[in-house]
């Protein structure tokens, strides 16, 4: 492994997060087959509103995932 930090895309915001080598700067959604940069992941702790990502439902129900909605009707992310 070289000196360079592995970089993965946000799902949600499409910036790259460093996520290896001791720095976790986001979080990989293994059910969801997605990662999700550290910023989004605090911005959307209470639900991803679909509206904001409509490029999310998609690709659950492409993976065969229907979503889990709380009270107000954003997608939780699974612990």
């Amino acid at each position: 492994m070289g000196d360079d930090p592995m970089m993965v895309d946000c799902f949600l915001c499409k910036g790259t997060f460093r996520f290896g080598q001791n720095r976790y700067d986001g979080r990989a959604i293994g059910q969801w087959k997605i990662n999700i940069c550290r910023s989004c992941l605090a911005g959307n702790h209470d639900g991803i509103v679909p509206e904001s990502h409509p490029d999310l439902e998609p690709h659950l129900r492409s993976i065969g995932i229907e979503p889990s909605r709380n009270a107000k009707g954003w997608i939780d992310i699974p612990n």
